[in-house]
């Protein structure tokens, strides 16, 4: 454990959700929402801790707005070597009203903090492309970071572009498939070729998708199968007990050898699952899973294992766990 609501003095009613994680400098760094509901809510604010070890915690900074609910901080690392922290902030009208810009009502903005050391933060930068929608989740690759609107405007999905994470582009719309989509976690192979994981996407309730250089033309989106209980039984992910709605909170990296890993909650017996992902087979192989644990998981590859960060309780609320995972290696997987 990590992190839980005894070191939050100044609550007295809170509850912590959707750590997210990353390694930067030398230290290990999780984000995660505070606030008194899950739903939206002024309380909402985002809160950084870091660590050398893993394993002793301290807080780096909180992220708060005066008008609104800061929801699901996430962490990257930009191209020039900055911590990045982006949400989206929900404004709350009992605490202001709704701006309106160029006649469109504004409830909600997507924001960014940038910071080169992880002590001392920028103000927030809100691009007006940010204007009612949510970028969700940010990777990097070459001189670029990318990341998928959904909601508000970008309801059928856009994927942005920034190369100083302040100003953002947009570079396709329309990207979800059917136009259903939801949370969308990106990473990059090592040939280039960009990869999504979409939450309620396609019939699946989870979808992978993939473009090449330059990701404005054409995207493929599958529907994926799974090896979930062993290597016996492969069968379509949405006949999965726990896959009756969605893969909550996707996570998708790219593993120094080149695999595709992924992880996210589910409802069944096991409440977060890790799994590798065959883009080529359109399929999943669960290689680990938390029973007694919720809300969006984090996934890091660092010096040959998986470090995963997670919720650790049924309902949502706290504390953050953090797991270390050995994976099996390529020979054995085959």
């Amino acid at each position: 454990m990590i992190w839980d609501i005894t070191r939050i003095p100044d609550r007295e009613k809170t509850r912590i959700e959707f750590p997210h994680l990353v390694r930067f400098k030398g230290y290990w760094y999780s984000s995660f929402r505070e606030g008194e509901i899950h739903g939206n809510h002024i309380s909402g604010r985002g809160r950084v801790i870091r660590s050398t070890d893993g394993v002793h915690w301290e807080t780096a900074a909180l992220f708060e707005s005066a008008n609104g609910d800061v929801r699901d901080p996430r962490l990257s690392v930009t191209s020039d070597r900055k911590l990045m922290l982006n949400s989206s902030i929900k404004f709350i009208e009992e605490a202001a009203p709704y701006r309106t810009i160029d006649g469109q009502i504004v409830q909600r903005q997507s924001v960014t903090w940038l910071s080169d050391d992880g002590e001392t933060w920028s103000d927030p930068y809100a691009c007006p492309t940010g204007i009612n929608t949510w970028r969700w989740d940010v990777a990097w690759h070459g001189d670029y970071g990318y990341s998928i609107g959904y909601s508000g405007k970008d309801a059928n999905g856009t994927l942005y572009r920034t190369k100083d994470g302040k100003s953002w582009t947009a570079l396709k719309k329309d990207l979800f498939p059917g136009g259903h989509g939801n949370e969308a976690a990106l990473t990059f192979g090592h040939d280039g070729t960009a990869y999504v994981l979409l939450r309620a996407g396609l019939d699946a309730r989870v979808a992978l998708g993939f473009s090449h250089p330059p990701y404005n033309q054409d995207w493929q989106w599958q529907e994926l199968n799974a090896y979930w209980d062993g290597p016996v039984n492969r069968q379509p992910v949405r006949d999965i007990p726990g896959f009756e709605r969605d893969l909550g909170g996707p996570e998708i990296t790219t593993l120094a050898d080149g695999r595709l890993l992924g992880a996210g909650r589910v409802r069944g017996a096991i409440r977060i699952a890790v799994f590798l992902i065959d883009p080529e087979n359109a399929v999943l192989t669960r290689v680990a899973g938390v029973e007694n644990g919720s809300s969006y998981p984090g996934i890091i590859e660092h010096n040959g294992d998986i470090w995963l960060s997670y919720i650790g309780h049924v309902s949502g609320e706290g504390p953050i766990y953090l797991s270390r995972i050995r994976l099996p290696d390529r020979d054995r997987m085959d």
